[in-house]
């Protein structure tokens, strides 16, 4: 069980296992409490580490949608 929420990465041919491994259910909205991205192709040097690199999510944070998302991932590029 997550509190609060969690967000992570993951390739595309993993995604099925994770989903049935941690019996995820698809949810959309405020009840979401796990976010999953999908790595696109290339990304693979991504999973080297156990915590994405700042700048990666700060640019991933920019390119979203919510104005509060966004705002996280200028501060954080700031701060880089």
């Amino acid at each position: 069980m997550v509190l609060g929420g969690a967000e992570g990465y993951v390739r595309p041919p993993d995604l099925a296992g994770i989903v049935e491994h941690y019996a995820l259910n698809a949810t959309v909205g405020a009840e979401a409490n796990v976010w999953l991205r999908i790595a696109g192709s290339g990304a693979d040097w991504l999973f080297h580490r156990r915590v994405a690199p700042a700048a990666v999510v700060a640019a991933d944070l920019m390119e979203r949608a919510e104005a509060r998302d966004q705002a996280a991932g200028m501060k954080l590029a700031a701060d880089l």
